[in-house]
């Protein structure tokens, strides 16, 4: 398998280190949180059977219940990570997963554990591939379930994960933060491949309807390109039946091609307006640039 799924855990993790003095924060040298190496996503704690009703962000059961930050909000600001420095990228990944837990599990026995938060995508590539897999709501086979002074994990079955989805114990904290990057990622993808006529025509065409077409036509070739080292691990994981995104109507199966997900996370309602305003901007740049060469 092609893509990020052949690359090594070295190449595409990094383990957050704090840089920073000025906030006081210090890492230990502890063991990180497991990840999915398919995905990057960290492993969830297992279903616990006291957990109280989800709430909303913000709330809580008298302490009896809260939502976990896969990735913790001191490792990835202060991580030194430098793929966390791009655009979006560091409000992407810190508001990409939650999960509600009790508060038990995540005050008294997780946050007092040796254990560090987990391996962050080293690469843009990586990262994008992380955002687009907690965007789709894949949830590791792998949990952990928590003791008072160490944790071990456990296999999950389909309905588990399901049940989790389905309930909202696991959530996406902010999507659009993951939309933000994930635009900002196509974005900067060459557009070498993009034909001279259809350029042209996209950026001087004063019919509304052509324009909207061939808005369409680009961006599913720009997005086609931007996920194309990591369709093969989205395959697989679609195969498996561990893809789903969330609707009025509830949740559902995710499209079976990542570019089909992507295009439609960016281009959905108003979010048309803007993607295409960054089309004509990036498109009009490899103009110039070919002009000037």
């Amino acid at each position: 398998m092609g893509g990020v799924a052949a690359q090594s855990m070295a190449e595409r993790f990094i383990r957050p280190s704090i840089r920073s003095t000025y906030h006081r924060y210090t890492l230990p040298d502890y063991p990180t949180r497991p990840i999915d190496e398919l995905t990057g996503l960290p492993y969830c704690f297992a279903p616990n059977p006291d957990l109280p009703a989800v709430l909303p962000r913000g709330q809580n059961h008298l302490r009896e219940g809260d939502l976990d930050h896969h990735f913790p909000k001191v490792e990835t600001k202060h991580g030194g990570n430098p793929v966390l420095e791009l655009p979006f990228a560091r409000m992407a990944l810190m508001n990409l997963r939650v999960q509600w837990s009790t508060f038990e599990d995540h005050h008294d026995k997780w946050n007092k554990l040796p254990v560090i938060g987990p391996m962050q995508p080293r690469t843009p590539q990586q990262l994008a591939a992380t955002v687009l897999f907690g965007l789709s709501m894949y949830i590791p086979p792998v949990a952990l379930t928590l003791h008072n002074d160490h944790f071990v994990e456990t296999w999950l079955d389909a309905l588990e994960r399901s049940r989790m989805v389905e309930s909202g114990q696991i959530q996406v904290a902010n999507e659009q933060e993951g939309i933000n990057y994930l635009q900002w990622y196509v974005m900067a993808q060459e557009v070498d491949h993009i034909k001279q006529v259809q350029l042209d025509e996209f950026l001087h065409t004063f019919n509304r309807e052509r324009k909207i077409y061939l808005a369409h036509t680009l961006a599913a070739k720009i997005v086609e390109r931007a996920v194309e080292p990591f369709e093969g691990a989205y395959t697989k994981a679609y195969k498996q039946g561990m893809l789903s995104v969330r609707q009025a109507s509830g949740v559902v199966r995710a499209p079976a091609n990542p570019r089909d997900l992507v295009k439609a996370k960016l281009t959905t309602g108003r979010r048309f307006g803007v993607i295409m305003d960054a089309m004509a901007h990036r498109l009009a740049g490899h103009r110039d640039a070919l002009l000037a060469a």
